[in-house]
Protein backbone atom coordinates (compact mmCIF):
# COMPACT_ATOMS: atom_id res chain seq x y z
CA UNK A 1 0.00 0.00 0.00
CA UNK A 2 0.99 3.54 -0.29
CA UNK A 3 -0.71 6.89 -0.18
CA UNK A 4 0.99 10.24 -0.17
CA UNK A 5 4.70 10.99 -0.27
CA UNK A 6 6.34 12.92 2.51
CA UNK A 7 8.35 12.59 5.67
CA UNK A 8 6.67 11.87 8.98
CA UNK A 9 8.15 13.83 11.86
CA UNK A 10 7.74 12.22 15.27
CA UNK A 11 8.96 15.22 17.23
CA UNK A 12 6.22 16.88 19.26
CA UNK A 13 7.58 20.30 18.29
CA UNK A 14 7.35 19.69 14.56
CA UNK A 15 4.12 18.55 12.97
CA UNK A 16 3.53 17.72 9.34
CA UNK A 17 0.36 18.21 7.38
CA UNK A 18 -0.26 16.00 4.37
CA UNK A 19 -2.86 17.23 1.90
CA UNK A 20 -4.48 15.29 -0.93
CA UNK A 21 -7.77 15.99 -2.66
CA UNK A 22 -10.02 17.54 0.05
CA UNK A 23 -8.21 15.69 2.85
CA UNK A 24 -5.54 16.67 5.34
CA UNK A 25 -3.72 14.47 7.86
CA UNK A 26 -2.06 16.19 10.82
CA UNK A 27 0.77 13.96 12.06
CA UNK A 28 1.05 15.91 15.33
CA UNK A 29 -2.54 15.49 16.45
CA UNK A 30 -3.02 12.22 14.56
CA UNK A 31 -6.22 13.56 13.03
CA UNK A 32 -7.80 13.41 9.59
CA UNK A 33 -9.80 16.28 8.11
CA UNK A 34 -11.97 16.64 5.01
CA UNK A 35 -12.52 20.19 3.80
CA UNK A 36 -11.36 21.39 7.22
CA UNK A 37 -13.85 19.24 9.15
CA UNK A 38 -12.64 16.37 11.39
CA UNK A 39 -13.18 12.84 10.08
CA UNK A 40 -13.69 10.10 12.67
CA UNK A 41 -10.93 7.51 12.32
CA UNK A 42 -9.31 5.09 14.74
CA UNK A 43 -5.61 5.57 15.59
CA UNK A 44 -4.60 2.48 13.59
CA UNK A 45 -6.38 3.88 10.54
CA UNK A 46 -4.51 7.17 10.90
CA UNK A 47 -1.22 5.25 11.29
CA UNK A 48 -1.98 3.29 8.12
CA UNK A 49 -2.83 6.47 6.20
CA UNK A 50 0.36 8.15 7.45
CA UNK A 51 2.40 5.15 6.32
CA UNK A 52 0.80 5.32 2.90
CA UNK A 53 1.38 9.08 2.76
CA UNK A 54 5.04 8.64 3.58
CA UNK A 55 5.41 5.93 0.93
CA UNK A 56 3.38 7.65 -1.81
CA UNK A 57 3.67 5.85 -5.12
CA UNK A 58 5.54 2.91 -3.60
CA UNK A 59 4.15 -0.52 -2.87
CA UNK A 60 3.88 -1.10 0.88
CA UNK A 61 4.07 -4.71 2.04
CA UNK A 62 2.07 -6.40 4.79
CA UNK A 63 5.27 -6.57 6.86
CA UNK A 64 5.72 -2.80 6.61
CA UNK A 65 2.11 -2.28 7.67
CA UNK A 66 2.55 -4.67 10.60
CA UNK A 67 5.64 -2.74 11.71
CA UNK A 68 4.00 0.68 11.44
CA UNK A 69 0.46 -0.07 12.63
CA UNK A 70 0.91 -3.00 15.01
CA UNK A 71 4.51 -2.43 16.17
CA UNK A 72 5.67 -5.58 14.38
CA UNK A 73 3.11 -7.90 15.93
CA UNK A 74 1.78 -10.41 13.45
CA UNK A 75 -1.95 -9.95 12.97
CA UNK A 76 -4.54 -11.83 10.97
CA UNK A 77 -5.32 -11.02 7.37
CA UNK A 78 -8.80 -9.98 8.49
CA UNK A 79 -7.31 -7.35 10.85
CA UNK A 80 -5.33 -5.87 7.96
CA UNK A 81 -8.34 -5.99 5.66
CA UNK A 82 -10.49 -4.31 8.30
CA UNK A 83 -8.03 -1.42 8.76
CA UNK A 84 -7.60 -1.05 5.00
CA UNK A 85 -11.37 -0.94 4.52
CA UNK A 86 -11.69 1.67 7.30
CA UNK A 87 -8.86 3.77 5.79
CA UNK A 88 -10.52 3.72 2.39
CA UNK A 89 -13.89 4.64 3.89
CA UNK A 90 -12.31 7.54 5.82
CA UNK A 91 -10.99 9.05 2.56
CA UNK A 92 -14.09 8.27 0.48
CA UNK A 93 -12.42 5.43 -1.40
CA UNK A 94 -13.40 1.79 -1.75
CA UNK A 95 -11.97 -1.51 -2.87
CA UNK A 96 -13.80 -1.38 -6.20
CA UNK A 97 -12.73 2.02 -7.48
CA UNK A 98 -9.37 2.12 -5.62
CA UNK A 99 -9.18 5.82 -6.46
CA UNK A 100 -6.58 6.63 -3.78
CA UNK A 101 -5.42 3.34 -2.28
CA UNK A 102 -4.67 0.60 -4.77
CA UNK A 103 -4.13 -3.06 -3.96
CA UNK A 104 -1.58 -5.14 -5.81
CA UNK A 105 -2.56 -8.64 -4.72
CA UNK A 106 0.91 -10.07 -5.28
CA UNK A 107 2.94 -7.25 -3.70
CA UNK A 108 0.94 -4.96 -1.41
CA UNK A 109 -0.86 -1.63 -1.56
CA UNK A 110 -0.11 1.71 -3.15
CA UNK A 111 -1.43 5.26 -2.91
CA UNK A 112 -2.19 7.05 -6.12
CA UNK A 113 -2.64 10.81 -5.84
CA UNK A 114 -0.78 14.09 -5.57
CA UNK A 115 0.10 15.34 -2.11
CA UNK A 116 1.37 18.45 -0.45
CA UNK A 117 3.50 18.37 2.71
CA UNK A 118 3.47 21.35 5.11
CA UNK A 119 5.38 22.28 8.23
CA UNK A 120 3.15 23.57 11.00
CA UNK A 121 4.34 26.08 13.54
CA UNK A 122 4.01 25.09 17.18
CA UNK A 123 2.96 28.69 17.91
CA UNK A 124 -0.87 28.53 17.99
CA UNK A 125 -1.13 32.21 17.03
CA UNK A 126 0.49 31.42 13.68
CA UNK A 127 -2.17 30.18 11.29
CA UNK A 128 -0.21 30.12 8.04
CA UNK A 129 1.40 26.93 6.80
CA UNK A 130 4.47 26.90 4.61
CA UNK A 131 4.00 24.48 1.76
CA UNK A 132 6.94 22.57 0.36
CA UNK A 133 6.91 20.99 -3.00
CA UNK A 134 8.07 17.42 -2.95
CA UNK A 135 9.70 16.45 -6.26
CA UNK A 136 8.83 12.84 -5.54
CA UNK A 137 5.12 13.64 -5.64
CA UNK A 138 3.65 13.81 -9.15
CA UNK A 139 4.71 17.41 -9.69
CA UNK A 140 5.20 19.15 -12.97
Amino acid sequence: MSLVRGEICTSMTRRMLYRFEDFEIDSGSMRLFKSGEPVAAEPQVIMLLLLLVRKHGETVTKAEINDAVWDGRIVSASALTSRLRAARAAIDDDGSSQRLIRTNHTEGHQQHDRTQKNHVSTDPSQRHHRAESDPRVGGT
